[in-house]
Formats: structure tokens, sequence, C-alpha cells
């Protein structure tokens, strides 16, 4: 118990940190009856409980920074509880597809959890392996079928080859107008956060760019 406490204090002084060196406002947990604030996502379970809201706007994107702690079931009710931090950006463009980048490799009862909220989700691994040959050792890859041709603009040989190299810790999911870049695990470090969040915006930038281009040749 001691040890937890110690633990959310020292989770709690880097989300602070960070906070202050990116401009940014650190609510901690946030109370509601409303769950409009909650951002959902692939590590969203219905008892999740999240903490250490840290929310602003940087590069004109809105953004939300958070931990997570969530319990995903299986058919056979079996279960995995999974702690997450999660960096969320709130996307100028609208109407993205729905895909998640998985390099975590989890637990079963996450992916049946995963498809339960969304069953429409296919396992699409080998295209990423046609757009870069070593894409697939690195990232499984979750979409709707007919979404294979804007996916293929969106990431393309260059683009994963970056992923590969910044982001072969993080899960990566685009749902609308969402982006959501989040690592199993609470944060180690201030520094880990400020990483995490210059890496998300850099890819939030390329990822508009890409879907302008995506719908100009449609």
């Amino acid at each position: 118990m001691l040890q937890t406490i110690k633990t959310h204090h020292n989770v709690s002084n880097y989300f602070k940190q960070f906070a202050d060196k990116a401009e940014l406002v650190y609510f901690g947990n946030i109370i509601s009856d409303d769950d409009a604030h909650i951002y959902k996502g692939a590590s969203f379970a219905p008892n999740a409980k999240d903490a250490h809201y840290t929310h602003g706007t940087r590069n004109d994107y809105d953004l939300t920074v958070f931990t997570r702690r969530s319990t995903h079931r299986s058919h056979s009710n079996e279960t995995a509880l999974t702690e997450w931090t999660v960096c969320s950006i709130h996307l100028k463009t609208s109407g993205l597809p729905h895909l998640l980048l998985d390099s975590q490799k989890h637990e079963k009862a996450f992916y049946q959890s995963l498809f339960l909220r969304f069953p429409r989700l296919r396992k699409a691994t080998q295209m990423l392996a046609n757009l870069n040959a070593s894409a697939g050792f690195y990232f499984d890859l979750y979409a709707l079928p007919e979404h294979n041709m804007t996916i293929s603009v969106l990431l393309d040989d260059m683009l994963l080859q970056r992923l590969i190299s910044s982001f072969a810790a993080y899960n990566v999911e685009i749902d609308d107008d969402m982006l959501f870049v989040s690592k199993r695990g609470n944060p180690i470090s201030a520094h880990e956060l400020d990483k995490m969040l210059t890496e998300s915006l850099w890819l939030a930038e390329i990822i508009e760019n890409r879907a302008r281009y995506a719908s100009s040749v449609q």
C-alpha cells in the first residue's frame, strides 16, 4: 500500500513537471457523472480509472495526457489488468478511418474486449508488410477492410520507417478526429512524457497532411 502511494506521488510529480514545461494545465483526477470528457480508444474499458489529467493546447491542437488503469475481460471471463500512459490529440480533420497500430502484443483478454467494442475491425498486418518490409515485425494493424486504400496513403513506407524508429514502444490509434498514442505502464520521468507529446504532435501534423492528400486523389 505504501509503495502504491509512493508511486502515485512520483507519477503526479512527473506530470506536474511536464505540465509546467509544456505550458499545460495539470488537473489530476477528474470525477464526473458526464463521460463526455472521457477519451476512449482501444485502451478503454467500462471500468477504466483515469488519473493525472493534463490538458491544454500545443501547435493549435487540443490535447490531453493522462494515465489509465483498465481491466479487459475475455469471452471465457479471463481478465487482463493494464496500466497505460495516453496522449490524446483532437485532430482538425474528421472522418479519418479507424485504425490501430499495435506494438504491444497484449493478453488475449485485451483483443477479445477490443473486438467486442469494435466488431468490424480486422487484422491487416500483411498490408503493413506490403507497404514496408519491416513494419510487420514491429506492429500489428487492425482496421476496417473498406479503408485499405486510404490507410495505404496515410501509412506509406517513409512514415512507417519513422514509426519503427520512434514509436515502436507505443500503440497508435486513429479514430475519426482523434489520435491516441499510448504506452503500457506509468511514466518513469517528466522527460518521457515530454518525448511522448513531441512525437505525438509530429504524428498529428503528418496524419493531417496525408489525409488532405488522400482526400484530393479520391
